[in-house]
C-alpha cells in the first residue's frame, strides 16, 4: 500500500527544524539528484555525502522510494538502540526520502518490557531473517543489511564446496544439500562467534574475519580446510568433502575487497581443496 505526505518548498525548513528536535539525527535525501540535506547549525539547509548505504537498492531508503511508504529499522551500535525510519514523502511533487534516527538507550523507554529482554527478542528475530535454514550460516538479506559492519572486518575469506555440481549429479539433490548444510555447521564451529559466514548461493560463502592478523589468517584458512576434509556427512558417508578458500587481508576491508578473494579463490580451485592467501 503506497502513502505520502506532500509539502510545498516553504515549509519544508520549518519541518525539518521541528523534527531535529526530536530525533538524533535528520536528513532529506533526494535520491535521483544523489544529494542529501541536513539542517546547519545556523538553520540553513546544507548538503552532506551521501554514503554507499543509501544508493544499495536493498537499504531501507530505495525500498521507502520505490514502495512509496515508510520503512522502519532497528540498529545496534556498542550498547546503544537506534530506531531508523526512512519515509516516502513528497515536495512539491518530486519524490524525496525523510531519514530520522532515534536513539533508545534510556530503559525508561521499556518500562516493564525490559532492554535485555528487547535485545533477546530481537535477536532472536534478526536470526530468523537473517539465517540460511539449509546451512544455517548468514544469507544475503543480513549481507546486504549489514555491509557497513561488515566492512569493520581485517580479512575475507571466499570459500567454495569443491565438486559441488558433480556430488549433485551424481548423488542427487538431497544429498548436495546435505553437504552444504554439514559444511555450514562445520566452518561456524571453526570461527569465533564474533566472525561473520554468509551463504551466498550454490556453493558459494564468505567469511568476515574480525580482528584478524594477517600471520595468522592463512593458519586459520587451513584449519578450516582440514576440519571440512575430515567430516563425515551424516548418513552419506560415501560422499566426501573438500573445500578451495581464497583469503584476502587488509587493514581496512571494503566491501569492494570482495573480488580480491574471488581472485584468490579461483587460483585454489585450479588444485581443488586448497587455500590461497595474499
Amino acid at each position: 500500500m503506497s502513502e505520502s505526505i506532500s509539502f510545498k518548498k516553504a515549509e519544508i525548513i520549518p519541518f525539518l527544524k521541528q523534527l531535529s528536535k526530536i530525533f538524533t539525527y535528520v536528513s532529506l535525501l533526494d535520491v535521483a539528484a544523489n544529494k542529501k540535506f541536513v539542517i546547519s547549525e545556523n538553520g540553513e539547509l546544507k548538503t552532506v555525502p551521501v554514503s554507499e548505504e543509501a544508493n544499495n537498492p536493498d537499504s531501507i531508503t530505495n525500498r521507502a522510494l520505490t514502495e512509496k511508504t515508510q520503512i522502519n529499522k532497528f540498529e545496534f551500535l556498542k550498547q546503544n538502540i537506534f530506531f531508523v525510519t526512512a519515509k516516502y514523502i513528497l515536495i512539491e511533487g518530486k519524490e524525496y526520502v525523510l531519514e530520522s534516527v532515534s536513539m533508545i538507550n534510556n530503559d525508561s523507554l521499556f518500562k516493564d518490557f525490559g532492554k535485555n529482554d528487547f535485545i533477546r527478542l530481537f535477536n532472536e528475530y534478526s536470526d530468523e531473517n537473517y539465517r540460511d535454514p539449509l546451512t544455517t550460516c548468514y544469507n544475503r538479506r543480513y549481507y546486504d543489511d549489514q555491509k557497513q559492519a561488515l566492512q569493520k572486518a581485517t580479512a575475507i575469506a571466499r570459500v567454495d564446496l569443491d565438486l559441488y555440481r558433480q556430488i549433485k549429479e551424481t548423488y542427487g539433490p538431497m544429498v548436495a544439500d546435505a553437504a552444504l548444510k554439514t559444511l555450514g555447521i562445520t566452518m561456524q564451529k571453526c570461527v569465533r562467534k564474533t566472525d561473520s559466514i554468509i551463504y551466498l548461493e550454490g556453493e558459494k560463502f564468505l567469511i568476515f574475519f574480525y580482528g584478524m592478523k594477517q600471520p595468522v589468517l592463512k593458519g586459520k584458512l587451513e584449519e578450516i580446510r582440514a576440519e571440512i576434509q575430515r567430516t563425515v556427512i551424516p548418513q552419506h558417508p560415501a560422499v566426501k568433502l573438500s573445500i578451495s578458500i581464497g583469503g584476502y587481508f587488509a587493514d581496512k576491508i571494503s566491501i569492494n575487497d570482495i573480488p580480491k578473494a574471488q581472485k584468490l579463490l579461483d587460483e585454489a580451485r585450479m588444485h581443488l581443496n586448497y587455500v590461497v592467501v595474499n
